[in-house]
């Protein structure tokens, strides 16, 4: 008599992960993906389920799966992931930041790239969890939008291999990217050049310390080479609205300057 031949376990799929966890099939499989588009309590809480059921993925089904992706993100087209670092979400952006969005989506179209937004936020600032995101979707370059606050230093950790980037800030301290910034200092430059052959001899400029260091001190380089640091006024940023107007007033009593330089809000 033949020994019975022992059934093989059945493989645990989405379906049957949904069925326990009382959630559908697209919040099984986004929370699998890690996606920030489901609460991380979720997530957890489904991810933590699949290992208890002994879930692994078909290794066939997600190579057809990620092709599939791809194909609907890139619709032939190559892919560029716009990343900014913003502490929050959202987050009030700057105009010049919007100025860069809006040109990095009117180039993109121009050149047949699809541009897609990501916040390091939505992934709790882990870099390599972003970057396999983004190789996963089948993207291969990034742009880098300026930081807020003090200039970063990426994680040394993450690989960027695969991808072609660039940065629009002198903000990202590391690693080095090839970057496309405006010629602050030499737009500077020229600026006080042309103030000073209109008879305006007192430059002055109010800057705040974050920004200095964001811009590579391009704009305080250019004041200082035209003989104007003493006129310089560097406001911490965390300075409360009070204090920062009584600092000004001081400062404009003092140096009485013709005109001010000062960054936009």
């Amino acid at each position: 008599m033949k020994p019975a031949r022992s059934t093989p376990r059945e493989r645990v799929g989405l379906r049957q992960i949904a069925e326990a966890a009382g959630v559908c099939l697209m919040t099984v499989s986004l929370s699998l993906r890690d996606s920030p588009k489901i609460s991380r309590p979720t997530r957890e809480r489904i991810q933590s389920l699949a290992r208890e059921l002994g879930y692994h993925p078909d290794p066939e089904i997600s190579r057809l799966m990620n092709l599939l992706r791809v194909s609907r993100t890139t619709k032939g087209r190559i892919g560029v992931a716009v990343i900014d670092f913003f502490p929050t979400s959202p987050f009030p952006e700057h105009a010049y930041h919007r100025l860069i969005r809006q040109g990095i989506a009117q180039r993109s179209e121009e050149l047949g790239f699809t541009a897609t937004p990501f916040s390091a936020v939505h992934y709790d600032f882990n870099l390599r969890h972003l970057l396999n995101v983004i190789r996963t979707r089948g993207i291969e370059g990034a742009i880098l939008i300026p930081c807020v606050g003090n200039p970063l230093s990426l994680d040394a950790a993450a690989s960027w291999n695969g991808l072609s980037v660039v940065a629009t800030t002198n903000s990202i301290l590391a690693p080095r990217f090839h970057s496309v910034v405006p010629h602050q200092f030499a737009n500077m430059m020229r600026l006080i050049e042309e103030m000073q052959a209109a008879g305006l001899r007192k430059v002055g400029a109010v800057f705040e310390d974050f920004f200095d260091d964001r811009t590579a001190h391009n704009f305080t380089a250019a004041l200082n080479w035209h003989h104007h640091g003493r006129r310089i006024l560097m406001i911490p940023e965390a300075v409360d609205e009070a204090r920062r107007a009584r600092t000004l007033a001081t400062w404009l009593t003092k140096h009485k300057p013709d005109v001010v330089f000062a960054q936009s809000t």
